[in-house]
């Protein structure tokens, strides 16, 4: 048993927070807090956390891989971010296994930087590189799911793999991984409909199902791709042709964006218990069509979880993307004339909602994971009289003059991870 002693806050539901002030949490030796007291237990060791804030770890549901070295490149011009910027920072990572090595593990340590305990991570159709983060992953503490993409359908000129490679590779992950290696938990993950033939998806969504393994993938992201799919498949939707393939519900899954849907997708989304992943630097950095409706969404039971999309997104820190989120539903509520989307409930959906996908994570509560991050907030502390709560949202806009100072994963501290420069002169 470990007993640990500070300042805990976390959400209490969507619209409130829960405080624990100058209090006691009792983990047991899985990871799994077992009571929480303002007393201190008897004859325990008990581990300080100094007089700062102690919150959730955060949970971030949707980046690539491959992306990190093209941030902040190419977004005043979409049209070419993506074949300019984005496919040759893919491909390298692809078929450069010392970069690809070397880019995982700059990965890991910007995910620990930033306090991302749990993550869902979309590699590309090499198979190095979704083989080597797994491995890199499970030897860090932290928890991921990885997949490689698979993208055997020419929508961007020609296929990026065949379809008999991407199977075989698959299969080869499903095999060896598909029970997961330590904290690091293979995901399929279809690029997104327009990139993927009938068979690709029709294997994929067979072996989802057979396996127990969850889903990733993109949807609806532009009018665009929307519209792709609607000419493809005689007027179907994304969900549905997602449903349709065994790719949306059946077993957890994971989509990305959701910005182009209508009122009958959103009924779909909340019946298929899907989550839905908010990514509003990314709406922000390469704007293409809109931004999601997370009122809407959230209104129709659709669950919404937050993701920074690097390298669409800039940024891999969840309190810039919860304000940026903020920001963005305060202007949808003066465009569209609807109700926001408070910080509350954002920070919800960053922890609460998003921790869900990977089991008992994202409040201090009993039976779940003590997945904690302590937080320096004490520049921010100009006045004595804020509670736990203010102090949370002032370090959500602020946190650029704050530190994290420990990271916690399943109860146990979780050290910085060494990552190797790839370019290093």
């Amino acid at each position: 048993m470990k007993i640990y002693h500070g300042n805990f806050v976390c959400s209490k539901d969507a619209k409130s927070f829960a405080e624990f002030e100058n209090s006691y949490i009792s983990v047991d030796d899985s990871g799994v807090i077992v009571d929480i007291s303002t007393a201190a237990p008897a004859d325990c060791d008990i581990t300080e956390l100094g007089g700062g804030l102690v919150i959730p770890a955060f949970s971030d549901l949707h980046m690539h891989a491959a992306q990190q070295q093209g941030v902040g490149l190419g977004y005043d011009d979409y049209d070419n971010w993506f074949p300019l910027i984005t496919k040759p920072n893919e491909a390298k990572y692809t078929h450069d296994e010392d970069y690809a090595h070397k880019s995982n593990s700059k990965l890991i340590w910007r995910l620990w930087k930033n306090g991302i305990m749990n993550s869902v991570i979309m590699c590309t159709e090499g198979l190095f590189g979704t083989e080597d983060l797994i491995l890199q992953m499970s030897k860090t503490g932290m928890t991921s799911y990885i997949g490689k993409m698979n993208s055997d359908y020419g929508y961007f000129g020609r296929p990026h793999e065949t379809c008999e490679k991407s199977i075989s590779d698959t299969d080869y992950l499903i095999e060896k991984y598909g029970r997961g290696l330590g904290g690091a938990k293979l995901i399929l993950s279809p690029e997104f409909i327009p990139a993927c033939s009938e068979e690709i998806m029709r294997y994929l969504g067979k072996k989802a199902k057979e396996n127990g393994i969850p889903v990733h993938s993109h949807l609806a992201e532009t009018d665009t791709d929307t519209n792709a799919v609607k000419e493809r498949f005689g007027g179907e939707n994304y969900s549905q042709v997602y449903s349709r393939y065994g790719l949306l519900g059946d077993v957890p899954t994971v989509m990305a964006h959701c910005m182009t849907i209508d009122d009958s997708e959103r009924e779909l989304l909340a019946n298929e218990n899907v989550y839905t992943v908010h990514c509003p630097t990314a709406a922000l950095d390469v704007p293409s069509v809109t931004h999601m409706n997370v009122r809407k969404l959230l209104d129709s039971g659709v669950k919404v979880a937050m993701g920074c999309d690097v390298g669409g997104g800039h940024t891999f820190g969840m309190p810039n993307n919860l304000v940026y989120a903020a920001q963005v539903a305060k202007q949808l509520r003066i465009n569209l004339k609807q109700e926001t989307v408070t910080m509350p409930e954002l920070y919800y959906c960053a922890t609460v909602t998003g921790g869900s996908f990977f089991g008992k994570t994202g409040k201090f509560e009993k039976g779940y994971a003590f997945d904690a991050l302590v937080i320096d907030d004490k520049k921010l502390r100009e006045d004595s009289t804020y509670t736990l709560s203010q102090r949370l949202l002032r370090y959500l806009y602020c946190s650029d003059e704050c530190t994290i100072t420990d990271r916690y994963a399943k109860g146990k501290s979780i050290a910085e991870p060494q990552y190797e420069p790839i370019n290093e002169k």
